[in-house]
């Protein structure tokens, strides 16, 4: 319980910090750009672009924002979720092998597939031979 709150708190630390970081990076380069005589494109286009990335973070810290404050009653249920899956685990461990069996059958179906493709790729171009056959 302790590690969901935990998560939680740093998730909403970073929801607070990630955009603030951000409208400091676009004030700092705004301001360089304004003491600059010449202004290449270039630079104008990059404030532009930390500006909407500035809005875009923002508008999406402030949903996760909003479900942390909004579904932190649901916490509890949590917590009893993942106790349930660790005893889940705990009594079927051998489910923890089956995603390495695919990974597994994955990779052999990938290496049978370029030994093919590479066999075929090197067979060469097709050529018309003559049928010769026994001359009666």
């Amino acid at each position: 319980q302790i590690m969901i709150y935990a998560i939680a708190l740093l998730a909403a630390v970073a929801c607070i910090a990630g955009p603030a970081y951000f409208w400091y990076v676009w004030y700092q380069t705004k301001e360089e750009l304004e003491l600059q005589k010449v202004k290449l494109q270039s630079q104008i286009d990059n404030v532009e672009t930390l500006m909407i990335y500035a809005i875009i973070i923002t508008v999406v810290c402030v949903v996760v924002l909003l479900l942390i404050i909004f579904l932190r009653s649901r916490i509890g249920l949590m917590v009893t979720l993942f106790k349930e899956a660790g005893f889940m685990v705990m009594r079927m461990i051998a489910i923890l092998f089956t995603p390495i069996i695919l990974a597994l059958f994955i990779l052999a179906w990938a290496a049978l597939w370029s030994f093919v493709s590479g066999y075929i790729y090197t067979a060469g171009t097709a050529t018309d031979l003559p049928l010769t056959g026994p001359t009666g």
